[in-house]
């Protein structure tokens, strides 16, 4: 009993130590160290992200899965101050993206396209995950209106985050889509962190959450890259070159097959099969986050470097709730 408070101690100085190694990478090769970063930031804030707007809704709905996840929900949007991952994004963003040259042909590439925009909103968004939780709690209204604001920053923060990466790119669709990854990393950890007694509804909901991110996911493919545009080919053609070719058919093989299983109700109904179907679905979308960062750029060492450091150091920091604990 009395070695376990070292436990998480350990955690977070194994995770500080990868973080400090990931760190002298990115100073020997700043841009594509930054590249494998993002990759990781990305993933890292999905937690909180995902968990902030599942909780939102929650507010709104009501019902039986509120009243078994929202106490956990919560629990991962406390693990917001992960965002400090972004901290040398913020300092160092004009060597990633290379603001400067970009063209500013539309407004919204004349606003938001410098690193002052891109601090802004990142910290913006920071903020309004520290306040979701106090604004789910406060009243239904109050709720809907955070979820509206919230939605509309996630989207920027996601387009600044990930389009400048190719710079010509632009699609209105992205944002969705990154949403539906950060819904589905969130709900993910809801079901592998929940005791048995917090999991009869797991099955259907991670069916929704599966089949919301094949939605946007497809729909992201489809209008960028099938229509042919100059811009699509900015975006996908690094992604579907080489290795990352076969990336992308993994990812669409880990989405569609659980979804596919999760359509039985034997299967969606089992905790074993559920947690199972998470635990593949959560590394898929890890590998999801490299395949959104690194393809031409590189940074592969980076990434996982650094997100095992923040996956341990953001462990160290979680609670379970009191309910998960009985």
């Amino acid at each position: 009993m009395t070695l376990r408070p070292t436990v998480p101690l350990i955690r977070l100085v194994v995770g500080l130590l990868l973080l400090a190694v990931a760190g002298l990478l990115i100073v020997d090769r700043p841009e594509p160290g930054l590249a494998g970063l993002l990759a990781a930031s990305v993933f890292a804030s999905a937690i909180p992200i995902g968990a902030a707007f599942l909780l939102l809704v929650m507010a709104l709905t009501g019902g039986r899965w509120q009243h078994e996840l929202a106490g956990a929900t919560a629990g991962l949007v406390r693990l917001a101050p992960i965002f400090v991952a972004f901290l040398p994004l913020l300092l160092l963003s004009p060597t990633l993206y290379g603001w400067q040259g970009m063209e500013r042909d539309t407004t919204f590439r004349a606003l938001f396209l410098n690193e002052w925009s891109y601090a802004l909103v990142t910290i913006g968004f920071l903020l309004a995950l520290l306040l979701a939780p106090w604004c789910a709690a406060r009243s239904r209204a109050t709720a809907a209106v955070a979820l509206i604001l919230f939605v509309i920053l996630q989207g920027l923060a996601a387009s600044l985050w990930l389009m400048p990466l190719a710079p010509g790119y632009f699609s209105s669709g992205l944002a969705l889509y990154v949403l539906s990854l950060q819904v589905g990393i969130a709900f993910c950890l809801l079901v592998l962190s929940a005791p048995a007694s917090r999991l009869p509804l797991s099955g259907t909901l991670l069916l929704v959450a599966v089949l919301f991110w094949l939605y946007f996911a497809y729909i992201q493919y489809f209008v960028s890259w099938n229509v042919n545009s100059a811009a699509g080919l900015e975006w996908f053609a690094p992604r579907s070159a080489g290795l990352w070719r076969y990336v992308e058919y993994l990812l669409a093989a880990s989405g569609a097959l659980p979804a596919a299983l999760l359509l039985f109700p034997p299967i969606r109904q089992s905790r074993r099969w559920t947690v199972a179907l998470a635990a593949i679905l959560l590394g898929g979308k890890a590998i999801e986050c490299l395949w959104l960062a690194l393809p031409g750029r590189g940074g592969l060492a980076v990434a996982l470097l650094s997100g095992a450091g923040l996956m341990l150091a953001a462990s160290a920091g979680f609670r379970p709730p009191r309910e998960a604990r009985s």
